[in-house]
């Protein structure tokens, strides 16, 4: 009976010292937190970066010579060449002409993967739209 007695003041004291651990300390959430609202300022950072670093990048490539001029000309160069196909008439069908290929584009390719995805819908486990769910997994967001 003694035994027992000692067992149960022994095995507070055991325990009690996993049971006072300190307590967690919670990191702060990333910046980019799926789910969450991103502060503006950060946005609006994110968002002038996005358009003046790869201006800068092509400003330090053609300006400094170290990419061709024919695969990649200079933004003055760019420019001047806009204003002279505007002046001559030449950007407005040509802008029109591009708009017209992208969109016939997107149209084709809306035709083809609206129905595919359909299929693919609604035969999960059948043999043929296996192989394509399998082939389109890759590209699917899972968290």
């Amino acid at each position: 009976m003694e035994t027992s007695v000692q067992v149960k003041e022994i095995l507070p004291q055991a325990i009690s010292p996993t049971l006072t651990a300190s307590p967690v300390k919670r990191r702060k959430p990333g910046l980019f937190q799926l789910g969450e609202e991103i502060p503006r300022s950060t946005y609006m950072m994110i968002a002038a970066a996005s358009f003046l670093i790869p201006i800068a990048l092509w400003c330090l490539m053609t300006y400094s010579g170290r990419a061709n001029a024919l695969v990649l000309p200079t933004p003055t160069h760019m420019f001047q060449a806009g204003i002279e196909m505007w002046q001559d008439g030449d950007l407005l069908p040509d802008i029109k002409i591009s708009v017209t290929r992208i969109t016939i584009g997107f149209l084709l390719s809306a035709v083809l993967a609206i129905p595919l995805g359909i299929l693919m819908g609604a035969y999960k486990t059948r043999p043929p739209m296996s192989r394509l769910s399998a082939l389109s997994a890759m590209f699917r967001f899972r968290h």
